[in-house]
């Protein structure tokens, strides 16, 4: 590590902007009023700055996965078939746990989503503005079948199935649960990525096309373009945000990605890009003059 750190032999090659999901620690000035403090510092930029690391994490995670087939990743639950799920999104937002149905919603907290969905729905429409409450579904749900054999539900009914059979029946709150969609539409061709957490550019159509249809109940005009005016194509490419996380992307957890593209030339502007608020995402708004 000493020699690489002078001679910078292996350098950031291996790491990948969203490797970690995280700004790496800057390098702290020294200060003679402030030592311990520098101290501390130096430390938290050294050990994610020193040379090997980009080369003894991918290593560490290769062996990990290939001799013992576990996931070096709390975050990361490695599934059959080269399918990867998000595990844990943070302490509070579990998706396995979710997909468990390890604890349902009390009647407490269902009355409380109702509350919030209404007053959301009446602020909004006070201002002219109609309000459709759209559940995307979690991977795990569309694809539950590549999920390890040990990992099955403890109750018949999830949050989603709870929540959504408690607006339907206590409120009149515009909701729309995509999953009847994906379900119907992962019988012609695949609707989640293997090795990411998002729903693949299909995926996207189809709650597109699903979403548009429900806004057809406010605006006659709304209509969802059809899918002959789209290219949809496959191609292998390096895996997706999951398999990144793992630094596996470009070896083990390679992924076939669906792009589905536009026929014709967008008329949309594409304006200033926003200023940079997360390491490897970049935002901008787009506009377009002859939309309608």
């Amino acid at each position: 590590p000493l020699v690489d750190d002078l001679i910078d032999a292996t350098g950031d090659e291996n790491v990948h902007s969203l490797q970690e999901k995280r700004v790496k620690a800057d390098k702290p000035s020294f200060r003679f009023d402030s030592l311990f403090a520098f101290l501390r510092r130096y430390r938290y930029y050294y050990n994610d700055h020193f040379g090997p690391r980009s080369l003894l994490i991918p290593l560490h995670n290769y062996i990990k996965v290939k001799a013992f087939g576990i996931s070096p990743i709390p975050m990361v639950t490695i599934g059959k078939d080269g399918w990867l799920y998000l595990a844990r999104q943070n302490r509070q937002v579990g998706e396995i746990e979710y997909y468990r149905s390890l604890e349902p919603f009390t009647k407490e907290e269902l009355e409380q989503w109702r509350t919030v969905l209404e007053q959301r729905r009446d602020y909004l429409a006070r201002r002219g503005i109609h309000y459709l409450f759209v559940i995307a579904p979690n991977k795990s749900t569309i694809y539950p079948e590549y999920l390890p054999d040990s990992i099955r539900p403890v109750h018949k009914q999830s949050r989603l199935d709870q929540l959504v059979a408690y607006v339907k029946t206590h409120s009149d709150v515009s909701i729309l649960d995509l999953r009847d969609v994906m379900f119907a539409g992962k019988k012609e061709r695949r609707v989640y990525r293997k090795t990411d957490s998002h729903w693949n550019r299909y995926g996207a159509y189809l709650a597109y096309a699903e979403i548009m249809k429900s806004l057809s109940r406010f605006f006659k005009d709304a209509r969802a373009m059809p899918i002959s005016a789209f290219e949809i194509t496959e191609k292998e490419r390096h895996g997706g945000d999951l398999a990144i996380m793992l630094s596996l992307q470009n070896n083990i957890f390679r992924d076939s990605v669906i792009d589905v593209t536009y026929k014709r030339p967008a008329a949309a502007q594409e304006g200033k890009p926003l200023k940079r608020q997360y390491p490897g995402v970049n935002q901008s708004v787009i506009e377009n003059p002859g939309g309608t």
